[in-house]
């Protein structure tokens, strides 16, 4: 797990939140499923690329849905 996860998800405090992180895993995301009642979404960015428009195109219909 990311030494992000948890800090993030207590940050959250059970509210939505959307993650972009190059490192983001699905150990991560099991965990916040687990440890997350509110909806979120952690999408994985390409390190070498960094964000694109698919990225913003998923939290966008993320968020519509």
């Amino acid at each position: 797990m990311n030494w992000k996860t948890r800090p993030l998800v207590e940050l959250a405090a059970g509210r939505v939140f959307v993650w972009l992180d190059d490192e983001v895993t699905g150990v991560d995301r099991r965990w916040v499923a687990e440890h997350h009642p509110g909806r979120a979404l952690l999408r994985r960015v390409d390190p070498h690329h960094g964000l694109r428009e698919a990225d913003f195109t998923a939290v966008e219909e993320w968020l519509q849905s």
